[in-house]
């Protein structure tokens, strides 16, 4: 190894923990409001810090749409512009004799 590369992990790891205690908050302020939805939660935050889009599937009374009503006031989202927005769609699956399909 190298001596010119010295890295010291842990300053890294404290400039780490530092930078990401909003996540903690953040989390606590969204279960306030959504309760028993671990994954999604964590899927969505990853989804807004990744500054990707999120798809949101499933069947009606999961709290999709509370959940993302949820993380934009969390993130005080008020806009378009906003990196939190809702597309609604129809769903995608339909039932044919209790088969569903995907839509593609």
């Amino acid at each position: 190894m190298d001596n010119n590369t010295n890295v010291d992990i842990s300053a890294i790891n404290e400039k780490i923990e530092k930078e990401s205690a909003f996540i903690d908050l953040l989390t606590l302020e969204i279960n306030k409001v959504i309760v028993g939805q671990k994954h999604m939660v964590e899927r969505l935050l990853i989804g807004l810090l990744g500054r990707g889009h999120i798809l949101l599937e499933g069947v009606p009374g999961l709290a999709k749409t509370l959940a993302i009503n949820t993380l934009s006031k969390a993130v005080k989202a008020d806009s378009l512009d906003s990196p939190v927005s809702i597309i609604m769609n129809s769903s995608p699956f339909y039932v044919n004799k209790n088969e569903s399909k995907v839509i593609i």
